[in-house]
């Protein structure tokens, strides 16, 4: 246990260190401003070899990740500006271990996924109930799969819950603003 806090602890520090560097801004919109270390902290006896990311934004979360996860692979379908400057401050040792990867479209996206080999998803991407559903659906074979903003009633994430409630198979652990869905 003591050891789970401190990856916590270690992965909460590198992002509020790259935060003080690059301003509050750097972290608007992103799943590490509400708790994800703090949530990933439950998932460190699951030790994935490999993780996957969908919705990349600056890339905080993948940095995160990179604390509990062997290797980070995230996807996204644009490369924000401020993403490198995020990779800048993130140590060799972590930051070789996420591979940021810029994809023109969906069926690009799974192309890509159905090659790889993964225990863990987090999807973060778009959040219309449609694009949650194709997401999920790409990733669902892994069995353990964390979603960022569910439910966000309001804020435009609505389609991370309607999807999410939709979901026939598995169990859903809620933790707004994320829930956890695991293959039974």
């Amino acid at each position: 246990m003591a050891d789970e806090l401190k990856t916590w602890e270690r992965a909460q520090r590198r992002i509020d260190g790259i935060v003080a560097n690059l301003g509050g801004g750097i972290a608007a919109q992103s799943a590490v401003g509400d708790g994800l270390c703090k949530i990933l902290h439950g998932l460190v006896h699951i030790k994935p070899a490999c993780c996957v990311e969908v919705g990349t934004l600056r890339g905080l979360s993948a940095v995160a990740l990179a604390h509990f996860c062997g290797t980070v692979i995230t996807i996204d379908v644009a490369r924000h500006p401020d993403l490198g400057r995020v990779m800048e401050l993130v140590p060799p040792m972590i930051r070789d271990r996420i591979a940021t990867v810029v994809v023109p479209d969906n069926d690009a996206k799974a192309a890509l996924i159905q090659q790889l080999t993964f225990q863990f998803a987090n999807i973060d991407g778009g959040h219309s109930e449609l694009q949650v559903a194709i997401d999920f659906g790409l990733v669902r074979r892994c069995g353990s799969v964390l979603f960022h903003d569910y439910p966000a009633s309001g804020s435009g994430c609505d389609g991370v819950k309607i999807a999410m409630d939709k979901v026939g198979q598995g169990s859903i652990e809620a933790r707004p603003p994320f829930a956890w869905w695991r293959a039974e």
